[in-house]
């Protein structure tokens, strides 16, 4: 096997090199938004500017409670240049859950949508942050959660107390901090089905080489197509194969919310070329009745965990 180059990098400088390699090619596309790396370089940049104005430094927890979206990554990526560390929330949570690792995490930032679909985050938030439209952005000083102080809100409309994720695209770029491969990457929990869950700090060293390994053992190149509906708050979803795909010059398409016939519909208008799912994703994909339909022949590698059961 080929020296991995990416051994003793970190997410940003992996980045960084692959945006001067392949700085022209699709970095992520999602719905009508195409982003190029050097795109995303230079938002993940602009966002790590305006995360700087907020006082947030090396060390710090940002968490992320967002469905899969470009934001997300550039957030992370901006996260990783600065040495703050990434708190990973599933989109899914309920109050208590959010509570818990809010908490647990002493994170220090909330970025999160408004909305996606019929789910209304701010229900939830409202629970878990009673007085939040009534404080000062950037100064919330909640009891519960004494290191919180920052709710940004990835929306159009104003929220009281929060500032909008836009304005924090800032003209300003964020300087890239000296951080090391062996620097927390980010923090991803476990289920917690026998007790709380369990925060997993993540080093870049952990993670890094390993996306670039994976990415040899599928034979990625540049000209590869990752569809990716797995949620980013997951191991798989939001390090393993945006790594495995980037270190090789790869593009991810990106849908938020998994749709069997609308992954179809992607596969063959995106000629992607790599599938990743779960079971309960591949089963509704080859029992749909657009499947015989659709151009598919792009598709030549992925992989599937099954953890449903599968068919009986």
């Amino acid at each position: 096997m080929t020296a991995n180059p990416f051994a003793h990098a970190t997410a940003w400088s992996l980045l960084e090199t692959i945006s001067a390699r392949h700085g022209a090619r699709e970095a992520i596309v999602f719905g009508d938004e195409r982003l190029s790396f050097t795109d995303l370089r230079d938002r993940a940049r602009a966002f790590a500017g305006g995360l700087e104005t907020l006082g947030l430094g090396r060390g710090d927890a940002l968490a992320i409670w967002l469905p899969n979206r470009p934001l997300w990554f550039v957030a992370q990526y901006a996260a990783a240049s600065l040495g703050l560390v990434v708190v990973a929330l599933n989109p899914r949570y309920r109050a208590h859950e959010l509570t818990y690792i809010l908490g647990q995490s002493n994170a220090a930032a909330l970025l999160l949508t408004d909305r996606l679909g019929p789910v209304d985050y701010f229900d939830t938030l409202e629970q878990v942050l009673p007085d939040l439209a009534d404080a000062v952005p950037g100064e919330l000083g909640s009891p519960r959660f004494p290191k919180l102080r920052h709710v940004i809100v990835d929306a159009p409309d104003v929220y009281p107390g929060c500032h909008r994720a836009a304005d924090l695209l800032s003209d300003v770029t964020g300087a890239a901090r000296a951080v090391g491969a062996d620097d927390v990457f980010t923090i991803l929990y476990t289920s917690g089905t026998t007790s709380f869950p369990k925060g997993a700090m993540i080093t870049h060293a952990n993670c890094v080489p390993h996306g670039w390994n994976v990415g040899e053992m599928l034979r990625l190149t540049a000209a590869d197509r990752v569809l990716h509906a797995l949620p980013a708050a997951g191991t798989w979803g939001g390090v393993n194969i945006p790594l495995t795909t980037w270190s090789h010059g790869a593009c991810l398409v990106l849908m938020d919310v998994f749709d069997p016939l609308r992954a179809l519909q992607l596969i063959e208008r995106e000629r992607c070329t790599v599938l990743n799912a779960v079971d309960s994703m591949l089963i509704p994909l080859l029992d749909h009745p657009d499947l015989g339909r659709r151009d598919l022949s792009s598709l030549r590698t992925g992989g599937v965990a099954a953890v449903g059961g599968g068919r009986h």
